[in-house]
């Protein structure tokens, strides 16, 4: 999540450094068009600094990409051994750990506004919510009918 929030805000911050490096471009363009150049007024600098923020923003947003990648993997690779140890511990059938599976995702494919923790909380939920909570009045084990 931690990634997540940190690869939005330097995207955030890149896209504010590119929209004032597209200004200053267009104000330096009018004042070279002109018939009779007006000063400069330290634009040439402006445009230099912004150029060099923009550059910098650029390899924080790589480097947000990379780590939020990596930890991805990461991620994906201790859910599915959280996945087979529970297959293991509890002698779960195909079918049992494929649906606990679904509600327990390794697929990781963050997007900017959902990310795995959103999702798997919510699946989790439902799957607490639906399934178990009929099988509990019911009296009877939870079985996959039920969920």
């Amino acid at each position: 999540l931690r990634c997540r929030i940190d690869l939005g805000n330097a995207n955030d911050e890149l896209a504010k450094r590119a929209q004032q490096f597209r200004v200053i471009e267009k104000r330096l363009l009018v004042r070279l068009k002109d018939r009779n150049p007006a000063p400069l007024q330290n634009l040439e600098l402006l445009i230099d600094g912004t150029y060099s923020q923009l550059g910098g923003l650029a390899t924080a947003v790589e480097s947000a990409q990379a780590q939020l990648r990596f930890f991805s993997v990461r991620l994906a690779s201790g859910t599915r051994l959280l996945l087979l140890l529970l297959k293991l511990r509890f002698s779960l059938d195909e079918e049992d750990s494929s649906l606990l599976e679904a509600h327990l995702s390794p697929l990781i494919d963050d997007t900017p506004d959902q990310g795995w923790e959103e999702r798997t909380a919510a699946a989790l939920t439902y799957l607490l919510r639906t399934g178990l909570a009929k099988a509990g009045k019911e009296g009877a084990p939870a079985t996959t009918q039920t969920l």
